[in-house]
């Protein structure tokens, strides 16, 4: 999945750069949608990562548990 987005504004929050932006396109490859057409995070697994508080973290998506 590809996001394509323009930078709206930038605010500095102590030594870093929090970046705001507006989405102008998305592009997807089939095979990872739902029946419905959605994006199915189980099948893109996708990864964030957080550096907040004190540790670094890598967290993936997984198994929906509840709707």
């Amino acid at each position: 999945m590809v996001l394509e987005c323009r930078v709206v504004k930038h605010v500095k929050i102590g030594t870093h750069t929090q970046f705001i932006g507006e989405i102008l396109n998305v592009k997807i490859d089939e095979s990872m949608l739902d029946t419905q057409g959605k994006p199915d995070l189980e099948k893109l697994q996708v990864i964030g990562f957080d550096v907040f508080p004190i540790c670094v973290l890598y967290n993936r998506t997984g198994r929906r548990t509840g709707i």
